[in-house]
């Protein structure tokens, strides 16, 4: 294998192709031509039908060659893809040779450099001074996850909700309301949305209310009613100001009377009065075209979904109504109408395959030996679980289904187990001050990378049995030393064995404060 030098690089380069363009330099080392990947726009090329590489085996890197020459603007990229996998085994006598130990971790930190580049490149982060870190998980099954949008809580952590919000109908005093909430200002037929938690109080219109710093306007239906009065009180005017100026020009025509400067002075009025119509027509054009904007947008109160809006259009996305048969409001999706739902009759399924929702007492099924108990009926509702069983024998392959209760075994009287019970072994993280923590350790082993000297073991328990097994690693030769809490027998501790790969089990009986050795099995092999 090459010998190569691994530096702080990135292991990716993207080009912009010019016409006929072939040839596209790599600066970062790789070991075979295969652990390159090359993609033209989003398609993955193949090596040797497409192109050759050159440069592997050396710290510089190489070129990649296309067969055909790229189209003018092609975006290509190239990027170091070495498998994660290892090759070598080092074997117990044999040699270590440099190159092979060298190429090993050269390896390592290629695919260390592809998992920093994916990291920094390819996720969604946060900053190092980013508060609430870790997020909290996602729970929501695909079903419930489909036609949503992702958002954050009042918390920061992530949760699925709808793109608008939910639907809490008109507006309530002493009502607790959270972010995304929509209500229906009833006095004046206004949309808003909650932006700040709160508890509500005072009385509408929201725009005055105390916590109108709260609510963020998302219809102004008020706004669109008021602009669309005024326009046409506006042009009933205007039409008066021209028929009153048009009768004072006839007037003056007709007095013979009459200077030309008050015929002048007619003829003014009624060009000023045909501008005020004109204008007063284009204001009401406007507010029939604000009107007209609002009424595709909120459609009123339907007793079935609509296919067009109110001017028989096609309907625009984010588009609302109130469904008077079902009583919900709903949102146009692009596609198909959405139940904004007030979440007031919660129930449960029991797993993604459940497709009728139900309460929970519905939901739970009392097996053998054991009740469920409905407690404050109708007020505080709670549910009781409990097991009737008073069986000290268990059987092989005896089950108690409970579905999703918890419950314990209760091990203050002599129990009969007809199979054999046993602890799993684990395995203790190396320290030069060794711990050992027995209540999670209780069987273990622990592999030797250096000398160690083992603390006072936590968690002991009077009358507890404990087993280590001490295992050599590859290099062997390593010690142990133990805490005074470690009682042996004669008093001596046991000295290890050093061969590489060697095993030594000791074993102890605890009486709360010491670990008193019941017996030691040394150089198992």
């Amino acid at each position: 294998m090459a010998t190569l030098t691994v530096g702080d690089v990135t292991p990716r380069v993207q080009y912009t192709a010019t016409g006929s363009q072939t040839v596209f330099a790599y600066s970062f080392p790789i070991f075979v031509d295969s652990d390159l990947k090359v993609y033209i726009g989003s398609t993955l090329k193949s090596l040797t039908t497409h192109y050759t590489v050159s440069g592997a085996g050396t710290t510089a890197g190489g070129n990649v060659t296309l067969g055909t020459g790229a189209t003018a603007g092609d975006i290509v990229t190239i990027y170091r893809d070495l498998p994660v996998s290892r090759t070598t085994d080092y074997q117990t006598g044999g040699d270590l040779l440099a190159e092979t130990l060298n190429d090993d971790l050269d390896k390592v930190v290629m695919m260390a450099q592809q998992n920093e580049r994916d990291l920094n490149n390819r996720t969604l982060r946060f900053g190092q001074f980013t508060t609430g870190i870790p997020l909290a998980e996602f729970t929501e099954s695909a079903t419930d996850r489909a036609n949503k949008v992702l958002a954050f809580d009042s918390s920061g952590d992530p949760t699925i909700t709808l793109e608008l919000g939910t639907f809490q109908g008109n507006w309530a005093t002493s009502t607790a309301y959270v972010i995304r909430d929509l209500v229906k200002d009833t006095s004046n037929n206004n949309v808003y949305i909650c932006v700040t938690a709160h508890t509500s109080s005072g009385a509408q219109p929201i725009s005055s209310n105390t916590d109108a710093a709260k609510w963020s306007l998302i219809v102004d239906a008020a706004s669109a009613t008021s602009s669309a009065s005024a326009a046409a009180t506006s042009a009933t005017n205007a039409a008066t100001s021209a028929t009153n100026a048009a009768t004072s020009a006839t007037n003056s025509a007709t007095s013979a009377t009459s200077s030309a400067s008050s015929a002048t002075t007619a003829t003014t009025q009624a060009s000023a009065a045909s501008t005020s119509a004109t204008n007063a027509a284009t204001s009401a054009t406007a507010a029939a075209a604000s009107y007209d904007s609002f009424d595709d947008r909120y459609l009123g109160t339907k007793s079935s979904d609509p296919t067009v809006d109110n001017d028989s259009n096609a309907l625009l996305t984010g588009a609302l109504y109130w469904n008077s048969t079902a009583g919900n409001l709903n949102v146009w999706d692009g596609s198909a109408w959405v139940a904004i739902q007030a979440d007031t009759d919660v129930k449960v399924l029991v797993s993604s395959n459940d497709t009728t929702a139900g309460y929970l007492n519905g939901k739970l099924v009392a097996g053998s030996n054991v009740t469920l108990t409905e407690g404050s009926d109708g007020g505080n509702e709670t549910l009781s679980i409990a097991s009737t069983d008073t069986d000290t024998t268990y059987s092989a392959g005896a089950t108690l289904s409970l579905a999703t209760t918890t419950f314990s075994l209760n091990l203050a009287n002599a129990n009969e187990w007809t199979k054999t019970q046993n602890f799993n072994s684990t395995s203790l993280t190396f320290d030069a001050t060794q711990d050992w923590d027995l209540a999670a350790n209780q069987v273990c082993d622990l592999t030797l990378t250096a000398n160690t000297t083992f603390d006072a073991p936590t968690n002991m328990m009077d009358g507890g049995f404990y087993s280590i097994t001490l295992i050599q690693d590859g290099t062997g030769s390593r010690t142990a030393s133990w805490n005074t809490v470690f009682k042996w027998a004669a008093g001596t501790a046991p000295t290890l064995t050093t061969t590489a790969s060697a095993k030594d089990i000791v074993v102890f009986r605890s009486d709360g404060t010491n670990m008193l050795e019941v017996g030691r099995q040394l150089n198992l092999s």
